[in-house]
């Protein structure tokens, strides 16, 4: 379902400028090198960030130094194998989202597992209309499967 949403987002809206694009995917490929080596907080950053996974109550936006401690969480006793950019998309000049997919290995198990996580970004129009930085607003975790 929530999946579902962010399609019908992007499906929505108009395609944002190529340097915003590019922007964002030099962002999602830094996250996925933070999440490589579980550097949380530049994944997250220093802003309030909604995290999302299977089996975690939903709190609403948490104080970065929360959403790391989450994703920590999340990531206790796995092995990263490999992290990539799977699509980076500019719904707007103020939004847009990058997949990840994420393969890793329990330790202690054999044969690795592959989850999928999106990056939600957005950015403010500050004085005169100038856009500010790009940050992640949301990191939501899905779908999981053996390989």
């Amino acid at each position: 379902m929530r999946r579902a949403w962010l399609l019908a987002v992007v499906c929505v809206c108009a395609p944002a400028r190529l340097s915003a694009q590019t922007d964002l995917r030099a962002l999602a490929a830094t996250a996925a090198s933070a999440w490589t080596a579980h550097d949380f907080a530049r994944v997250v950053g220093a802003g309030r960030v909604e995290v999302r996974i299977s089996g975690v109550s939903a709190a609403g936006p948490l104080p970065s130094d929360q959403a790391v401690a989450v994703l920590v969480n999340h990531v206790r006793g796995a092995e990263e194998v490999e992290v990539t950019v799977v699509t980076v998309l500019a719904v707007s000049e103020l939004s847009g989202y990058a997949e990840l997919r994420r393969w890793f290995r329990p330790v202690g198990v054999g044969g690795s597992q592959e989850e999928t996580v999106l990056l939600g970004f957005t950015r403010a129009k500050g004085a005169g209309g100038n856009l500010g930085p790009w940050g992640v607003g949301v990191v939501e975790v899905v779908g999981r499967s053996g390989r």
